[in-house]
């Protein structure tokens, strides 16, 4: 005659599978952190990067507008 009772193995299969989904759930909780955290720094570079470009760009710029006006000012002379 069964027994309605989960039997010695059942609960420890029930355990086990309790057990394995929270390690998952930590898994992804964990894989998730990373990623984002990995997307902020990622765009952070970025938008170093972009500002770098930008400073670079800024400066090219404003030597070539001197290099322009020495030019000009040479051409004065003469």
């Amino acid at each position: 005659m069964m027994s309605s009772e989960p039997s010695e193995l059942d609960k420890k299969i029930q355990s086990a599978a309790e057990l394995s989904q929270k390690i998952t759930n930590a898994l992804k909780e964990t894989s998730k952190k990373k990623s984002e955290q990995a997307s902020e720094e990622f765009n952070t570079i970025i938008k170093k990067n972009e500002s770098e470009e930008e400073e670079r760009t800024l400066q090219a710029e404003i030597k070539r507008k001197a290099r322009r006006d020495e030019i000009r000012k040479q051409w004065k002379r003469y």
